[in-house]
């Protein structure tokens, strides 16, 4: 509950809604935001590097609760820091790196602990998963609705400290003993380096993927050229790729290079299109002009309650379908949907006389 709803749920959500009015704040260019992103969701390309440093270097013969309260606290710190004091913008993305990594970082550790609960008690896997996913969903919704009025009445910079109190029940949660996690002897921890050393190759991926991110996040800090950060990108993706190839066997292979090309190609435009659907008249005459509590809290919770509705489908019908069939389905729908979005971004709504808050609505 203290990570999965509260920090992934509904912190998540109600600070990654004020960082592009944040950035605004800083009079950062929508091309430059998407290039700053690149670093501050680095930790989630992290997450390999980082469960193996949790089963290889456990603290105090703990694997788990040492990091989670670890990163947690660089978290609340980095949220308060935001919240309160006014930095140089390459500290603020910094900042804003932490608040990720208590995010991964903890869901991360806290999955593989659900997930150990599950293999021990099959039968209740499926009422846990629910539990865990219909919480987070809630508080996601709670978010995205309260987080146009914080942003209206509060500002961008309170929201991070609210999210950093909601983030403190976690430590609460480990130092409670609520993880269940025994301490390692030291037999124990040479036995799970030992079945570690024996996986040299996958351990070898991670370091890959943990070099290539660091290098995207240099090149983003370093310069803000498009072109040479995608030519970055695109050498780390070959290089994950042929990886994927050389460590993994041909089936995992292929289904982890499916899934690194599907988010690559899935391009992403949302500093864009932040910056067209809230620009006031005087900076963007032709634009929609979404307050915001429109762009947050309506369209935001639409976008909640749509998850739900998914969430609902997929556990009804997932059943009577394949996952290759599920998986081509829902790509091609995803596509097709998102070709709408030239309508309103060329204003062809309004000539065809549908409102822009009714056709975002739609």
């Amino acid at each position: 509950f203290s990570v999965q709803h509260l920090i992934k749920g509904f912190a998540a959500g109600f600070s990654g809604r004020s960082n592009p009015y944040l950035f605004k704040i800083y009079e950062v260019s929508a091309q430059d935001m998407q290039v700053l992103k690149t670093v501050i969701f680095c930790p989630y390309v992290l997450k390999p590097i980082l469960g193996l440093m949790s089963d290889l270097l456990p603290i105090c013969g703990f694997n788990k609760g040492p990091y989670i309260v670890l990163a947690t606290l660089l978290g609340i710190t980095a949220a308060v820091a935001v919240g309160v004091v006014h930095m140089p913008l390459q500290i603020f993305v910094g900042c804003l790196f932490l608040v990720e990594l208590m995010i991964c970082e903890t869901d991360l550790l806290t999955e593989a602990a659900y997930a150990r609960k599950m293999q021990d008690s099959p039968e209740l896997g499926q009422s846990l998963l629910t539990f865990v996913f219909s919480g987070m969903c809630v508080f996601s919704l709670v978010a995205n609705l309260s987080s146009g009025f914080a942003l209206t009445y509060l500002g961008p910079h309170i929201t991070y400290i609210i999210a950093a109190a909601s983030a403190v029940p976690a430590l609460v949660t480990v130092a409670c003993g609520f993880l269940r996690e025994s301490r390692k002897t030291r037999e124990e921890i040479t036995a799970v380096r030992s079945k570690f050393w024996k996986q040299k190759e996958a351990c070898a991926l991670a370091f890959v993927m943990l070099f290539v991110s660091l290098s995207m996040s240099a090149c983003a800090i370093a310069t803000r050229s498009p072109l040479i950060n995608a030519v970055v990108c695109i050498a780390g993706a070959l290089l994950v790729v042929a990886s994927f190839s050389l460590v993994l066997s041909p089936a995992i292979a292929k289904f982890a290079t499916f899934t690194l090309l599907q988010t690559s190609v899935h391009l992403s435009v949302s500093g864009p299109s932040f910056y067209f659907m809230t620009d006031t008249v005087g900076e963007f005459p032709e634009g929609p002009h979404f307050s915001k509590v429109t762009y947050n809290t309506v369209l935001g919770s639409i976008g909640g309650i749509a998850t739900l509705l998914g969430l609902y489908t997929y556990n009804r019908c997932s059943g009577s379908f394949s996952y290759r069939t599920l998986l081509l389905a829902s790509n091609v729908l995803f596509s097709v949907l998102h070709l709408f979005d030239i309508v309103i971004l060329t204003r062809t709504n309004l000539k065809l006389g549908i409102p822009d808050f009714v056709f975002a609505f739609g």
